[in-house]
Formats: structure tokens, sequence, C-alpha cells
């Protein structure tokens, strides 16, 4: 038989995946340095873990990259990300996003714009490749804000 409503079911297994995540991640739920809620997580990789969050007085999302617990206490990691959102901070591109803020202690983290949408990875997936004069306008778009990130001294 044919479920009527098959993205009911998606739904409620997203939800249901989304409700483990957070028992399983200690920040989802919690106040990050009193201004910054985390909402849920939305990726992760070798440094660290990113969450789409809310700014709490604002009320607009952001997505909060935060250090692995196992990083939290090495200085030469902590100064990394420092130098990385200061870096950041000063570019001015809208091909890159911005950078609000960022914390050392006791979580290092960096704060930055949020944008809803898919990932190149998602739309390939999605889509298969992209026609050429699609792929000029990604590639140029690309070369902005790469330069951008290298007039401010980021390589």
């Amino acid at each position: 038989m044919i479920d009527p409503q098959p993205s009911t079911r998606s739904d409620e297994m997203e939800e249901l995946v989304v409700n483990a995540a957070s028992m399983d991640d200690p920040f989802i739920g919690k106040m990050l340095a009193g201004r910054y809620r985390i909402e849920k997580l939305i990726g992760s990789d070798g440094w660290g873990k990113d969450y789409l969050g809310t700014h709490a007085t604002l009320g607009t999302p952001i997505a909060v990259k935060v250090l692995h617990q196992h990083f939290a206490r090495d200085k030469e990691r902590q100064k990394r990300l420092e130098q990385e959102a200061r870096i950041l901070s000063k570019i001015d591109s809208q091909f890159v996003v911005k950078t609000m803020d960022y914390g050392l202690s006791p979580i290092a983290f960096i704060v930055m714009e949020y944008f809803d949408g898919d990932s190149l990875s998602d739309v390939l997936d999605k889509h298969g490749a992209i026609p050429q004069a699609e792929s000029v306008i990604i590639f140029e778009q690309l070369c902005e804000g790469l330069l951008a990130a290298h007039s401010v001294g980021m390589i």
C-alpha cells in the first residue's frame, strides 16, 4: 500500500533524529556567552562542530562553530581560531559570510551570519552537473570571495 503522506513520515523521522542528537550533544538548547542559543547541529569536521543558533536578544539566526572539547585547552588551536575570527571579520564581500563574534573560554567558538540553503555538494547530489553558464557565475563569485580574503591577509 502506498503511504498517502510520505513527507509526514520523513518529517517525523527528521524530528526523531534531531531529538536524539540533542540528547547526545551537550550544546543543543544551551546558551553560549549569554547571547547565543544553540538550536541544532548542522555539520562537523576535524576541528569542531557547526550549529544553527539564535542571537538571544535580536532573535536572528546565526551559525556557531565550536572547537571540539579535546582541543578546548590547546593554546595553539585557540590562537588559530582567534586569528581566523579576526581575519574573517575584516573581509568585506557578499560572497563570504560575516564573522560577528568569537570567544575562547571556557568554550572556543566563532559566531557567523547564517545562510539557509543547500551546500554545493547537496545541489550536485540532487541535480547532477551544473550547466556551464551557471558554473562560470559560481566560479566568478568564488574568485571574488577569495580575492576579498586575500586582501586582508588570509591565505
